[in-house]
């Protein structure tokens, strides 16, 4: 019989601490239902949590899944259940597009790298058209690089860079305007061509400048003998005038490299005008030199 009055009394203690835990639970839950009612108005009155755009973005003001407006710089309060806003950066970035290995028309194998700097012209379009702005640009840049590459020879990539950057930003453009971005400018970092490719290339560029210097050489050849054509026509007509230019020569030549020239006595035969001239000459000296005495006995 005592046993059996000590459980019941321990059962009905136990029984006693269910019931304490269990309304305290319960308290516990109201108490948060209360507290959870109680901040909701001060959180509906613009007492919550605050967005802050900075500088140069902008943000996109979505009420109940709609767009609302557009707002810039600032900081703006906002309602967790009904309100979010969307920033977005409307600064120019900068996008390294990997290299891309492909072929020129000409069919060499080249890689080649870009980058490109755009930015966001319509945050609407932006936030709204496209799921992810950045990766589309990026994607359709790669894209863009490799069908205009592959439009030009190899020559060309290299000599008419300019041309391919404007194409490729004016290509990137127009497509990127649908997504709300503005692309600024594309430009053509490096072109890598095969070892093999460089050394065929090292090797017909020097047969070109080989090539160019043997028709300059002979311009000018040409234009020397017509040069000298016109100038023998000329002294022809005038014998001396060969004969001045002879020596002439020779006088160059033996400023040139500090040298004695010794002309033959015979080479006279070669200018008969001007032997002529010379043993005239002579002659009018030896005449001079006779009547010199003579007019010296006369006077004494």
């Amino acid at each position: 019989m005592d046993h059996l009055a000590l459980y019941s009394v321990a059962q009905t203690e136990q029984d006693d601490d269910d019931s304490a835990s269990s309304f305290f639970q319960n308290m516990r839950a109201v108490g948060g239902y209360v507290n959870t009612l109680l901040s909701l108005p001060f959180a509906m009155c613009g007492g919550g949590p605050v967005v802050m755009v900075e500088e140069g973005s902008k943000a996109c003001m979505l009420v109940n899944g709609k767009l609302a407006r557009v707002v810039g710089p600032g900081v703006y309060h906002y309602n967790v259940g009904t309100e979010k806003y969307i920033v977005r950066s409307m600064k120019i970035r900068t996008l390294e597009i990997p290299g891309q290995s492909m072929m020129s028309s000409d069919d060499v194998t080249v890689l080649v790298n870009a980058v490109c700097f755009y930015r966001i012209s319509n945050i609407q379009k932006a936030v709204f058209a496209v799921e992810d702005v950045d990766r589309a640009t990026s994607n359709f840049a790669q894209c863009t690089l490799r069908t205009v590459v592959g439009e030009n020879t190899l020559e060309a990539l290299f000599q008419n860079r300019k041309a391919i950057n404007d194409r490729l930003t004016e290509i990137i453009d127009t497509e990127a305007h649908k997504w709300g971005v503005y692309c600024d400018l594309v430009e053509i970092k490096d072109i890598v061509v095969p070892a093999s490719m460089q050394r065929i290339m090292a090797a017909v560029a020097e047969s070109t400048r080989e090539g160019n210097a043997k028709v300059i050489t002979a311009e000018a050849e040409l234009r020397a003998s017509t040069i000298l054509a016109d100038a023998a026509a000329i002294m022809s007509k005038n014998p001396v005038a060969v004969q001045l230019r002879y020596f002439q020569t020779l006088q160059e030549i033996a400023q040139e490299h500090n040298s004695t020239l010794i002309v033959p006595s015979e080479s006279s035969a070669m200018f008969p005008a001007l032997a002529a001239a010379l043993a005239q000459k002579n002659q009018q000296h030896l005449h001079h030199h006779n009547d010199a005495p003579a007019s010296s006995d006369a006077h004494s």
